[in-house]
């Protein structure tokens, strides 16, 4: 792992800075996923905000954005909804090449997986960031794509979904959005 000191604002992190300077890598990264597992919602988006594109910090990043998804709905949704285009750093085998699955975006984009896990519970929070002027891009193509894996691909049903709301949303942009 390369040193790279990172910039967190908890004594936590700090300190396992320092550890991580004096012990190897894999030792290092395994204590820090450790303490994720225990972080405050606020500490795991410091930490995501901040890992660093290494293959040490992949499990790390994932165990993060698990830790948010298993947070209650109304404060996990909508910072799983603003990650949507957080790309995951790549594992050691995936910088050379080598994939255990497809790389679709639900294995790049963890908020997406997460999402998908939440379920229906995540569904509106998803359709009104796409309903947002927010939604564009990448964010859109990955906010759709969660949208279809929630009920297993039926695309009837996203449809369905989107026209619905577009019925009852009062915003002529949102409607046309939807």
């Amino acid at each position: 792992m390369k040193r790279t000191t990172l910039k967190l604002f908890t004594v936590e992190f700090a300190l396992l800075g320092a550890a991580m300077a004096q012990e190897s890598a894999p030792a290092a990264s395994a204590q820090l996923c450790n303490i994720l597992k225990s972080a405050s919602v606020q500490k795991l988006t410091e930490y995501i905000d901040q890992a660093p594109d290494d293959a040490q910090a992949a499990t790390c990043v994932l165990i993060a954005f698990h830790q948010v998804g298993i947070a209650p709905a109304e404060k996990a949704l909508p910072i799983l909804v603003n990650y949507l285009t957080y790309k995951r750093p790549r594992t050691e085998g995936e910088r050379y090449g080598i994939y255990k699955h497809f790389p679709a975006p639900d294995v790049l984009y963890p908020a997406i997986h997460e999402l998908v896990v939440l379920g229906n519970k995540s569904e509106p929070t998803i359709i009104d960031f796409i309903a947002s002027e927010q939604a564009n891009g990448l964010a859109l193509d990955n906010a759709l794509y969660t949208l279809l894996l929630i009920p297993q691909g039926d695309t009837l049903t996203v449809i369905h979904e989107l026209h619905s709301a577009s019925l009852v949303n009062r915003r002529n942009s949102a409607r046309n959005r939807l």
